[in-house]
């Protein structure tokens, strides 16, 4: 049986990779030879997919499975037990389009900036 913090959090990277391409549930499950509700079960993190469905998102996304399944951090971001507000504005923010994500981009930098800089003085 899988950790069930380990299947949320590959449901939330499954979910995020069909938002990304702009695919619906039932999009995706036919092209993985499933139903919508697995589809829906694996992106809320109550059923973990099994090989075979794993295989169909990395064909279909062009996925990396390394990182799909890890726990690991990337970058300065932390990938598990993460704030639930914070994921929430982070999926938020990964709905806009490009044009609407430069202001944000901006403000997020002038804000990291002025907090070093302060922190500093």
């Amino acid at each position: 049986m899988q950790n069930k913090m380990n299947t949320v959090l590959l449901g939330s990277r499954l979910k995020q990779l069909r938002i990304n391409a702009g695919m619906t549930m039932k999009e995706l499950a036919e092209k993985l030879h499933v139903t919508p509700s697995a589809i829906y079960g694996y992106e809320c993190g109550k059923n973990y997919p099994g090989i075979d469905v794993l295989c169909g998102y990395q064909r279909v996304f062009n996925a990396d499975l390394n990182r799909l399944l890890s726990t690991e951090t990337y970058g300065n971001t932390v990938l598990m037990d993460q704030d639930p507000k914070d994921q929430e504005m982070i999926d938020q923010y990964r709905m806009l389009s490009e044009e609407e994500k430069d202001p944000l981009r901006q403000l997020v930098k002038i804000m990291y900036v002025s907090h070093f800089q302060y922190d500093q003085e």
